[in-house]
């Protein structure tokens, strides 16, 4: 183009134009650079909630393996207890109770006597249903154990695992970023 004032006026058109793009540019790159950086606290947040939350878990597991710990101490006497129950109730009905008493007749205690054979009975082969079916949930109980050791092992794992916990090459990355921004903000000047 020839050296006119035509000639300045558009270079200098397009100067303006060209620096009213960079300053957009700019202030688009800036937007983006201060969003990743609410991305980064945002993440640290969700690392330090993770933490306390583990934190909390590990408390409330302890605690709860301490008392099943007990439980399952105690468990044999209980369940010997349960067990000869029976066994109690049939030597209590072996000591001797005037029916005037229980405020029965001779007629009702004879009822009740052959009642109570019926009973016998049907309780023998419920007690003996019951056992199979408590040792059968005993299995299951110790099966299902394991597998909730297992996994609570893995998850703790997993939770304590550091690369879970930053994005790697996040401060490196926003730090570039804010290097360009400056350079790109003293050139757009």
């Amino acid at each position: 183009m020839p050296a006119t004032y035509n000639t300045v006026v558009a270079r200098t058109q397009l100067a303006q134009q060209f620096y009213e793009h960079a300053s957009e540019v700019t202030r688009t790159c800036c937007q983006l650079v201060h969003d990743q950086h609410l991305q980064q606290q945002g993440w640290a947040a969700v690392v330090a909630n993770l933490e306390d939350i583990v934190a909390a878990f590990r408390t409330r597991h302890d605690a709860f393996q301490q008392n099943f710990v007990e439980y399952l101490s105690g468990r044999e006497e209980k369940v010997a207890l349960l067990q000869s129950f029976e066994e109690d109730l049939k030597l209590l009905a072996r000591i001797p109770v005037f029916p005037e008493l229980l405020g029965k007749t001779q007629e009702e205690e004879e009822e009740e006597e052959a009642g109570k054979k019926r009973r016998t009975s049907t309780a023998q082969k419920k007690e003996e249903e019951e056992e199979k079916e408590e040792e059968e949930e005993e299995e299951e109980e110790e099966q299902e154990e394991k597998e909730e050791e297992k996994e609570e092992k893995e998850e703790k794992e997993k939770a304590g695992q550091p690369q879970m916990k930053e994005v790697k090459g996040l401060g490196e990355r926003l730090c570039g970023l804010e290097q360009l921004m400056h350079d790109a903000t003293y050139v757009v000047q």
